[in-house]
């Protein structure tokens, strides 16, 4: 006779785990796989993972080099990421935002920007070398301005962008 233990009770397990070990767990069948990858899943352990505040790295951005510090290791060794984000290497890298994670950085100039996912290390290149009139237009202006985060009404990331060529005051612009 052959016992198996509920998946609900595997779930709650796997959900104490860290995302490294997570994705080395998919691996173990086409079910764990599909399960540790099921959208539920995701936003229970994020969530999970924030209340117990597991995240303890830190990011640095240093011109064309990206570091990640691991702050539970008591060296704190600078690890440079930029082989897995091939959209930006050797190039000046701007930081635009972090969400659950998920950080959002772009090439200097704009022309690629890329959503990276500090855990599993996948990155998704979101725009890359877009009309190059667009940042000269009046409505974006020279010093475009970038906003990112987590959007619960339509549970996705949003990235906005705005401009402000000047400031008005007394009447005038400066």
């Amino acid at each position: 006779m052959e016992r198996c233990v509920p998946w609900d009770l595997i779930a709650k397990i796997l959900c104490r785990l860290s995302v490294k070990s997570l994705v080395r767990f998919k691996c173990v069948s086409k079910r764990w796989c599909s399960e540790i990858s099921n959208p539920n899943f995701i936003r229970f352990h994020l969530k999970r993972s924030a209340q117990a505040n597991t995240h303890n790295s830190l990011v640095i951005v240093d011109g064309r080099k990206l570091s990640l510090v691991d702050l539970s290791n008591p060296l704190h060794i600078p690890k440079e990421v930029n082989d897995s984000l091939n959209p930006l290497s050797n190039k000046l890298i701007k930081f635009l935002g972090i969400c659950d994670g998920l950080l959002c950085m772009s090439t200097y100039n704009y022309s690629t920007i890329v959503m990276w996912n500090m855990s599993t290390g996948e990155h998704l290149t979101l725009l890359s070398q877009p009309d190059p009139d667009y940042y000269r237009s009046p409505l974006v202006g020279p010093n475009p301005l970038f906003g990112f985060g987590y959007d619960p009404i339509n549970d996705d990331y949003k990235i906005c962008t705005s401009s402000c060529s000047g400031v008005y005051a007394n009447g005038d612009m400066h």
